[in-house]
């Protein structure tokens, strides 16, 4: 068994160095401006409510194998996920265990660094500062679009998901915050950003990439 999971069994906590996550690029105060590389100039881009994509994810089921988990593995693991006060954010009791395959980017990159080398049965601890998580908050990505860049039969009531995009760049998604008399106030911020989080990992099954 891997020394570093030998550690977390024993109840230690878990702590690596890790890349820092990038935020979504900061949008700016007078609306939704986006820029393609084949246009010049910049352009306003009206915002789009965004789309609703379950996950359908199939879970492992039967006998798991006993390796180790590496880039490729296929990994399923029953979780949890508090703040700092305690507070419950998601967990495997809601939304079922977590199925992802290890070095494609699904989860975390502290998740992904926690696990590697890890067995079926193992018990991880984490404690991920926001740089580790989904970086700090940034009061940039606060802003006010005008009522002319938002979608006219969306309720942009406190939470709503908009997305901004054009051309090639991706989709960068927002949530209300309040209306105003003039547009909405917008958030890009991820809604965790700026928090810590106590993670809590079972993993219950591995399987090797093939």
């Amino acid at each position: 068994m891997d020394q570093r999971c030998r550690a977390q069994k024993r109840g230690e906590a878990h702590h690596r160095s890790l890349p820092h996550h990038r935020p979504p690029r900061p949008a700016p105060p007078r609306g939704i401006r986006t820029h393609s590389p084949r246009a010049a100039p910049h352009h306003t881009c009206r915002l789009r409510p965004a789309p609703f994509t379950p996950d359908n994810s199939p879970h492992i089921t039967g006998e798991s194998h006993m390796s180790t988990i590496q880039p490729g593995t296929r990994v399923t693991a029953d979780y949890s996920f508090h703040d700092e006060d305690g507070t419950l954010i998601d967990s495997s009791t809601r939304n079922g265990p977590m199925v992802f395959v290890h070095g494609r980017a699904s989860v975390l990159p502290a998740i992904e660094n926690a696990v590697l080398g890890c067995s079926s049965g193992e018990h991880l601890q984490l404690r991920l500062t926001p740089d580790q998580a989904f970086g700090p908050h940034r009061p940039e990505l606060v802003f006010e679009a005008p009522a002319a860049n938002l979608p006219p039969d969306t309720p942009l009531v406190p939470g709503t998901e908009l997305f901004s995009g054009s051309g090639d760049r991706p989709a960068f998604r927002l949530r209300v915050l309040r209306r105003t008399d003039s547009g909405a106030v917008l958030d890009g911020n991820h809604p965790l950003a700026g928090k810590t989080l106590l993670v809590d990992l079972r993993i219950l099954a591995t399987e090797a990439g093939t």
